[in-house]
């Protein structure tokens, strides 16, 4: 027994360990032209992915109002009641001023069978999501007031393993935002999908997961798109939410 708790002690500690030189400079924020002397208030708005991250958000970006659902979408309403991801961008950006930041994480897919999980997604739902995904993101590019800065996190959302359907709705979703996010003159793009790729690669080259891990995203996921935490228990144990904040305030200017 003490050997076991050896191993699992000596696993956690490797998988806690933030491999600062190489995964860091994996960020790339774009185009951030607010000074950090004008900048008010910070929002995200977001599903299960970023409320899972509440205290990595809140640690690397002080002051941070998370607005964070499970399982809502742009249409589709949380699990357990609340507003949708476009009604609550409706409320929370009247809160906002220039120089002010919006991070938005729409890591749930827009079709209602994608969203559940029910059945694997087909090439028409991802054709139907992104669809749906380019109206509303246009929609809130146009109608954001000028001077508030727009981040957008760039999305690893599986259901399970990496099916080559799920892989080009990532892919889609990523091309999307890259194309649209960077007409907000003040602007910042985190890319959460080469982070959690990047930590998978790292851990399984080190020993630590299995390739089968390494597909669901671990060390920063434990289901492919659900962050890992401290407080988790067996697969949910990790960096992913401190990690996950961190991407946030790297985009924002308040961490390093």
């Amino acid at each position: 027994m003490g050997v076991g708790m050896t191993r699992i002690g000596a696993r956690r500690a490797l998988i806690l360990g933030l491999a600062v030189g190489s995964v860091a400079t994996l960020f790339q924020a774009q185009e951030v032209t607010a000074s950090p002397a004008t900048v008010k208030h910070y929002t995200i708005i977001g599903a299960s992915i970023t409320r899972l991250s509440t205290p990595g958000l809140r640690a690397y970006v002080p002051g941070i109002k998370v607005d964070a659902l499970d399982g809502r979408s742009w249409e589709i309403p949380p699990s357990h009641g609340g507003p949708t991801l476009w009604e609550a961008y409706q409320h929370d950006v009247q809160f906002l001023r220039a120089g002010d930041w919006l991070v938005m994480e729409n890591g749930n897919g827009s079709v209602p069978i994608a969203a559940a999980g029910a059945r694997p997604m087909t090439a028409t739902d991802v054709r139907l999501d992104v669809a749906t995904n380019t109206e509303y993101v246009d929609k809130l590019i146009a109608s954001l007031p000028p001077g508030i800065c727009l981040a957008w996190v760039l999305p690893h959302v599986y259901y399970g393993a990496q099916t080559p359907v799920m892989v080009q709705w990532n892919a889609d979703m990523a091309a999307l935002l890259n194309d649209r996010v960077p007409k907000v003159a003040c602007h910042a793009l985190v890319p959460w999908d080469k982070l959690v790729n990047a930590w998978a690669q790292i851990r399984l080259s080190q020993g630590v997961i299995t390739a089968a891990m390494a597909q669901l995203g671990e060390p920063l996921l434990y289901d492919g798109r659900h962050p890992t935490f401290p407080t988790g228990t067996g697969s949910r144990f990790g960096p992913g939410a401190a990690r996950y904040g961190r991407a946030v305030g790297q985009a924002v200017g308040t961490a390093k």
